[in-house]
């Protein structure tokens, strides 16, 4: 990332992000966002597949 011109402090940060989301220290099944937003959440699966929908019906 720094070779691409990434502040080496930043850089460290995403890749220590991108560590801990492979070890799925960002995963819960807590309820948490559910609650704060209202509504049950979608999937990122269920997210891309109405947007591709939305896409294919407004062309």
């Amino acid at each position: 990332m720094t070779e691409a011109g990434v502040p080496e402090g930043f850089a460290t940060v995403l890749a220590a992000a991108d560590v801990g989301i492979a070890r799925g220290e960002l995963t819960t099944d807590s309820g948490d966002l559910s609650r704060l937003i209202g509504r049950p959440t979608t999937s990122l699966a269920e997210a891309v597949r109405r947007g591709l929908a939305a896409l294919a019906h407004a062309g």
